[in-house]
């Protein structure tokens, strides 16, 4: 994002960059159920109607979809499962019990300059998330290990596939740390930390 506002116009050259939206959340998630490789990919509102979805056709690896704004349409797709709208606290307890991966993906330019709310929501549940590797997050997923980052849509059954389970289990011990980050506000709270010290001595 820095870049692109600097190639439009932009004059300071103090900046900071926040990598992660948080998503506070005050209510106690059970860090005993433990996301499972379930071959699930949970999917919330906005993308939910993407002709990827419609035109999905592995039979296993099974799509749970979030969101009041689905075209059900796609129930008639025997691997698509609506799971309807969810307030915060339950829709973070269904993402961990339902296991498998959190879906953001987007091929419109401007998410392609900034982290995606909806990352935080999946990771903030604990599960794993899946991006492209064009996302400006793609290789904090990666150095964390936080998920799987790749370079189209057709290759993401395949790579879930192939997980074993012990591959899942190593992701979700780095998921479940990284989520008490973003629950508690610590991406906000070092953001604004970062930019009173650049801003008073740089």
């Amino acid at each position: 994002m820095y870049d692109f506002l600097r190639k439009n116009g932009l004059q300071k050259k103090k900046y900071v960059i926040q990598h992660f939206f948080d998503h506070p959340y005050t209510s106690t998630i059970d860090s005993s159920n433990k996301p499972k490789n379930s071959k699930t990919i949970n999917l919330i509102d906005k993308f939910s109607n993407s002709d990827y979805i419609n035109q999905w056709s592995s039979s296993d690896i099974k799509l749970k979809l979030y969101g009041a704004r689905i075209d059900h349409s796609i129930s008639n797709n025997p691997n698509v499962e609506l799971a309807g709208q969810k307030s915060d606290p339950a829709l973070l307890a269904e993402l961990r019990q339902t296991g498998g991966f959190g879906f953001a993906w987007s091929q419109d330019e401007y998410s392609h300059l900034h982290p995606s709310y909806i990352v935080s929501t999946y990771l903030a549940a604990g599960i794993p998330v899946i991006v492209s590797d064009t996302s400006p997050i793609a290789e904090k997923i990666k150095e964390k290990k936080l998920g799987i980052v790749t370079t189209s849509l057709e290759e993401i059954a395949e790579k879930i596939s192939i997980l074993s389970d012990k591959q899942y289990e190593d992701m979700i011990k780095n998921t479940d740390k990284f989520s008490k980050l973003i629950q508690n506000g610590y991406f906000t709270k070092k953001v604004l930390i970062d930019s009173v010290m650049k801003d008073n001595f740089e």
